[in-house]
C-alpha cells in the first residue's frame, strides 16, 4: 500500500486526484487509535476479538458488549478508544493499556465501527464498500453510549477532497512536519524508550527500561530534541546505537 500513502496532504491530494477515482468518489473517515476489535453478535451471543492474539474481550468490555447483543446478527469491524472524562482521545499506549486490561473495564470506552461484515446470515465481505456501508447505517443508525457509527465524507473534486481531509483530519495533517511531530510529543517518552533498549522476543516489554528512567533530565530532553528533528527530517525510525553513540548512552 506504500504507493497510496503520501508525506503531505499536497502530495496526497494530487497523486489521488488522477484518474477515475473522484468521478467514482473517495471516501475520507476519520482515523481513531485504539485497538482493532471484531464485534460478532450471534443472537445475543457476543463474541469481541482483538486483532493481535485473537482474544474475546465481551466479558471485560461490558458497555459495548450490553449494547451490541441487542444488535440484529451481524459481524462489525471497529476500532475501541478509551476516552477521558472531557471526550478527549487518550494516546494509544494509554488507551490499549485500559482496554487490555484483566476484569472488567470501567471509564469512558467506546467502539468505533468502520464496516459491517457479515449481516443476518449472510457474509458482505465480497460485497461492494457502498453496500456495506449501507447495511452499517441499518444496523447502527444513530449513536449510542459506548459504540459511534463512522461516518465518511465523498469526495468527487481536488477541492472536496482537500476540504474533506481538513475537516476530518486536521490534527493529522497539520503538515508533514507538524503531524509527526504532534504524535511524538504525545508518545515521546514511548519512542524514544522503544528506540534506545532491545526487545524481548514475543514481548513487547524493554530489557532496559531502568537504564533510560536513570538518564538525567537534561539529556532526555536533548533527546527528545534530536529524535524529533530526525524525524521531521523524514527519518523515521532512528538508529537506537547512533543516538546511544552520540549522547554517551550504553545500551544492553
Amino acid at each position: 500500500y506504500s504507493e497510496y500513502e503520501f508525506n503531505s496532504i499536497d502530495a496526497l491530494i494530487e497523486n489521488w486526484a488522477k484518474g477515475d477515482y473522484l468521478t467514482a468518489g473517495l471516501a475520507i473517515e476519520e482515523k481513531y487509535d485504539g485497538f482493532r476489535m471484531v464485534l460478532h453478535n450471534d443472537d445475543g451471543q457476543t463474541k469481541m476479538y482483538t486483532e493481535d492474539k485473537k482474544r474475546d474481550r465481551s466479558e471485560s468490555l461490558v458497555g459495548i458488549e450490553s449494547e451490541l447483543r441487542k444488535f440484529p446478527d451481524c459481524i462489525l469491524d471497529s476500532e475501541v478508544v478509551a476516552y477521558d472524562e472531557a471526550g478527549k482521545a487518550l494516546p494509544r499506549h494509554e488507551s490499549t493499556r485500559i482496554i487490555a486490561a484483566k476484569g472488567e473495564v470501567t471509564g469512558n470506552i467506546k467502539a468505533n465501527v468502520f464496516d459491517c461484515l457479515y449481516y443476518e446470515g449472510k457474509s458482505l465481505v465480497e460485497k461492494p464498500w457502498n453496500e456495506r456501508q449501507a447495511i452499517l447505517k441499518k444496523v447502527l443508525p444513530k449513536d449510542t453510549k459506548y459504540l459511534h457509527r463512522v461516518i465518511p465524507i465523498i469526495a468527487h473534486s481536488a477541492e472536496q477532497l482537500k476540504n474533506a481531509l481538513a475537516r476530518e483530519h486536521s490534527s493529522i495533517f497539520m503538515s508533514a512536519e507538524e503531524a509527526i511531530l504532534e504524535e511524538f510529543k504525545m508518545h515521546i517518552d514511548l519512542y524514544i524508550l522503544r528506540d534506545l533498549v532491545r526487545y524481548n522476543f514475543g514481548s513487547k516489554a524493554p530489557l532496559a527500561y531502568w537504564e533510560f528512567e536513570s538518564i538525567a533530565p537534561e539529556v532526555k530532553s536533548l533527546l527528545r530534541d534530536l529524535i524529533m528533528a530526525m524525524v521531521a527530517g523524514d527519518v523515521i525510525r532512528p538508529d537506537a546505537n547512533w543516538i546511544a553513540e552520540t549522547l554517551g548512552l550504553k545500551l544492553r
